[in-house]
C-alpha cells in the first residue's frame, strides 16, 4: 500500500506542478495546502525527492534514505548496500575491494550532496508555495449604507441589506470582488488590470468607470452605467453585452431574459447620495424598500382600495414624513412603535 508520500510522488498533477508550476496549478495546491494543513512536511518532502532532494534530520529519515540509496545502487547487479550482512573476511579480492571503497566513497559523495542542498533549497521550497491571501467583507443592515474605498482605490457605497467580499490583496493581472445585494462602484483606472464585480450569474469587466449593480433577491438583477465603458458576461446565456454610458441592463434569471435601456440617473443611483425614489411602485415595492432603506419591519391590515402606482423622490427625510406623505397620495393610515409599523388600509 503506496503510503501518503508515494501519493504526492504518484499525482501527475502534483509533479508536473514541481516541474512546471503555473498560476494555476500554484492556486490548486495553495487551496490543497489549506485544506490539509497537517500534510505541509510530506509536500515539501515529496517536493524534495523530485527535485532530487530530501532533508535529513530525524534517525528514520535517515533510515529511509538509506533505503533509497539502497534502491538506487540495487539496480546494477554488482553494487549493493547490506547493514545486515558484512563481507566474509579473508574473501576479498583487489577488484572486490576497490569496489567496496567505490561505494563508500558514492555514498558520502551523495549524502553530502543531499545535505547541502537540501539545507539550501527547502526555505527556497517553503517560499515557491503560494502565500495565503485573506478574503476580506463588508456588510450592511437594513437602515445602513457605507461608504469605503477597495485596496486599489476603487470607492464602493454599499446600499443597506448588501455584502461585498474582497481579497485582501488583488492579484497581478486582474481586479475581483463579489456582490451581493446593491453597491455602486466608481473604479480606480488601470488600463492593465480589469475591475471585475461578480454578482449573481453576471459579471460587469471595467476598466475606469463608474456603474450601479442591483441583485436583491432572484427575481431581477440591474447593471446601470453612469460614466466609461463595462464588458458584461452572461454565465448563464453565454452572452457579452457591452454598455454605454445612460444604458442600464436588466435581466431576469429564472426566465433567463436580458433587456437594455436608458435609465434615471437619480432612481438608479441616488440612494447613495441620500435620495430613496419611487417610479410607478406597486405596494409590495414600496414595503420592501422603505424596511430596507429605514431598517424597520411593515405588517398590513386589510386590503389597498386600488393597485399603487407611486412616483416620487425623498432625500434625506424621516421615515414619519415619508409615511405621512404616502399615507396622503395613498388613503391609508399607519402606526409606529419602535421599529414596527402597521399600514391600514
Amino acid at each position: 500500500m503506496k503510503d501518503r508520500k508515494e501519493e504526492l510522488l504518484t499525482n501527475p498533477e502534483f509533479v508536473r506542478w514541481v516541474r512546471n508550476p503555473d498560476a494555476a496549478l500554484d492556486a490548486y495546491w495553495q487551496k490543497w495546502l489549506k485544506a490539509n494543513p497537517h500534510r505541509r512536511d510530506e509536500l515539501l518532502l515529496a517536493r524534495e525527492i523530485l527535485k532530487g532532494l530530501k532533508k535529513e534530520t530525524t534517525s528514520s529519515q535517515l533510515e529511509e534514505k538509506e533505503n533509497i540509496l539502497n534502491n538506487i545502487l540495487s539496480q546494477s547487479p554488482e553494487v549493493k548496500v547490506s547493514k545486515n550482512t558484512p563481507e566474509k573476511p579473508g574473501k576479498g579480492t583487489p577488484i572486490r575491494i576497490l569496489t567496496q571503497v567505490s561505494r563508500i566513497a558514492a555514498i558520502i559523495l551523495l549524502a553530502v550532496a543531499l545535505s547541502w542542498m537540501t539545507n539550501y533549497f527547502l526555505n527556497q521550497g517553503q517560499q515557491d508555495i503560494p502565500a495565503q491571501i485573506a478574503t476580506l467583507s463588508k456588510e450592511t443592515p437594513f437602515g445602513e449604507k457605507l461608504k469605503f474605498k477597495l485596496p486599489d482605490g476603487t470607492i464602493v457605497w454599499l446600499n443597506s441589506g448588501s455584502k461585498i467580499s474582497y481579497p485582501e490583496k488583488f492579484s497581478e493581472n486582474q481586479r475581483q470582488v463579489h456582490l451581493e445585494g446593491e453597491g455602486f462602484f466608481d473604479v480606480a483606472e488601470n488600463p492593465n488590470k480589469p475591475f471585475k464585480v461578480v454578482s449573481g450569474e453576471l459579471t460587469t469587466i471595467a476598466l475606469g468607470t463608474s456603474f450601479n449593480i442591483s441583485h436583491m433577491g432572484n427575481n431581477k438583477l440591474d447593471i446601470a452605467l453612469l460614466t466609461g465603458k463595462v464588458k458584461i458576461q452572461n454565465s448563464q446565456t453565454r452572452e457579452n453585452i457591452l454598455l454605454v454610458p445612460g444604458q442600464e441592463l436588466k435581466y431576469i434569471p429564472n426566465e433567463g431574459k436580458t433587456n437594455v435601456g436608458n435609465f434615471d440617473p437619480i432612481e438608479v443611483a441616488g440612494w447613495k447620495d441620500g435620495i430613496l425614489s419611487f417610479k410607478n411602485a406597486d405596494v409590495q415595492e414600496v414595503i420592501q424598500k422603505l424596511e430596507r432603506w429605514y431598517g424597520i419591519n411593515i405588517s398590513t391590515s386589510g386590503q389597498p382600495k386600488r393597485n399603487w402606482n407611486l412616483t416620487g423622490k425623498y432625500k434625506n427625510e424621516s421615515l414619519k414624513i415619508v409615511l405621512e406623505r404616502i399615507a396622503y397620495v395613498e388613503n391609508f393610515q399607519y402606526s409606529q412603535k419602535d421599529k414596527q409599523v402597521i399600514i391600514k388600509f
